[in-house]
């Protein structure tokens, strides 16, 4: 009996990998680049509105990969789960630079991902929930 769980446990993980190269090599990779800016209508210093956004990045999900408070600028990353992408097939992740001059916040938005992740809508999406926290955390 335990040869026949162990033979069904090894039967789903090959079915499982098999999806993943299906998924990888049947669905079209999508990237998208959008850009915007906040003008800024708060007294907090440049260190405070920069400890804000990494705040706000962090919360939903980018790691930080770069940090320059003498020069205003935020770097993230973030990618979906290997785990997802090698039993699914499916992977998306973004990149976004914030940059701090003048009272005004620039943001760099880039996305990637196959399965409708990685596109426009995506993009704009994701741009969208990150410019809202912002703004509601800045008040």
């Amino acid at each position: 009996m335990k040869k026949m769980g162990l033979l069904a446990v090894l039967f789903a993980v090959i079915f499982l990998a098999g999806c993943a190269g299906i998924g990888l090599m049947s669905s079209e990779m999508e990237n998208f680049l959008i850009k915007d800016d906040i003008e800024l209508k708060t007294k907090k210093s440049n260190s405070d509105i920069l400890d804000i956004v990494v705040e706000v990045g962090r919360s939903m999900d980018f790691k930080v990969i770069s940090l320059d408070k003498k020069n205003g600028s935020v770097s993230f990353s973030y990618k979906s789960s290997t785990f997802k992408g090698v039993m699914l097939g499916s992977g998306n992740g973004a990149e976004t630079d914030v940059f701090l001059k003048e009272g005004t916040l620039s943001i760099a938005m880039g996305t990637w991902g196959n399965f409708g992740t990685g596109g426009q809508k995506a993009a704009e999406e994701l741009l969208k929930n990150f410019k809202e926290k912002l703004l509601e955390k800045l008040k």
